[in-house]
């Protein structure tokens, strides 16, 4: 149930897990996705000499990464999808969600994808198992933004 917050009495419903749509490799997830995780960052360098401040910025070097954790049958519906060779092959998430109090649809994309890690951790009690995947990202395209300048696509 999406969270709802009242502001000067005009209830505004927020996006909750439950709103979000996958695709993964070019095939709509159909559930299974427990959590996704994924984030960028620019590591910049920093021009330093005999002062007490930073005088300039490098550029700097930008790095996406990423992670989601699957229920097992469908998780092992995507290394079929991928294989032989599922490490070795690149591949697109695509996660998209709507702001439902304007009715618009945000779409982020993990471009590039490499599986570099999979993880099972079962424990005992009554949750479905859940395998996770390590992914290498090459970049994340934000709500269809680049991240930086003149990024190669």
């Amino acid at each position: 149930m999406p969270s709802v917050v009242t502001i000067n009495r005009t209830p505004i419903v927020y996006p909750d897990y439950s709103s979000i749509e996958f695709n993964v490799a070019g095939r709509k997830a159909q559930g299974g996705i427990t959590e996704i995780n994924y984030s960028d960052s620019n590591d910049m360098g920093e021009a330093t000499a005999n002062q007490r401040q930073i005088l300039a910025t490098t550029p700097g070097m930008y790095k996406a990464e990423g992670s989601l954790s699957i229920h097992l049958s469908q998780g092992q519906d995507v290394i079929d999808a991928l294989s032989p060779g599922f490490y070795d092959k690149i591949f697109s998430i695509v996660v998209a969600y709507q702001l439902p109090q304007t009715n618009r649809i945000i779409t982020d994309t993990l471009a590039n994808c490499r599986m570099k890690k999979q993880d099972h951790a079962h424990k005992s009690g009554n949750d479905p198992l859940v395998k996770k995947f390590d992914l290498h990202v090459t970049y994340v395209l934000w709500n269809g933004k680049n991240p930086i300048l003149n990024m190669r696509l």
